[in-house]
């Protein structure tokens, strides 16, 4: 019984990770501007996405790793959604 258990777990677990690493992607961006604390990131086609953070140590240029959630529309990379942008 705690066999099953362990197994049925350990598959749900896997099948939620898969779903959440099929949902995420990274591109390389630049900072495209900064207003305050909002930076505005143009990725590599050309694309612009904005996200409020710490604008210490950041200049217009500077290249950055972003992870981004596709917000359940693949095909549509308007709507999606900043993860994580590493400097």
């Amino acid at each position: 019984m705690i066999k099953k258990f362990l197994l049925a777990t350990t598959l749900i677990t896997i099948l939620i990770l898969g779903c959440h690493l099929d949902a995420t992607y990274k591109m390389d961006a630049t900072v495209y501007s900064i207003n305050g604390n909002e930076i505005t990131l143009e990725d590599v086609t050309s694309n612009l996405f904005s996200y409020y953070g710490d604008t210490d140590n950041l200049h217009i240029g500077q290249a950055c790793k972003v992870k981004f959630d596709h917000n359940g529309t693949e095909s549509n990379r308007y709507d999606d959604i900043i993860l994580s942008v590493k400097y």
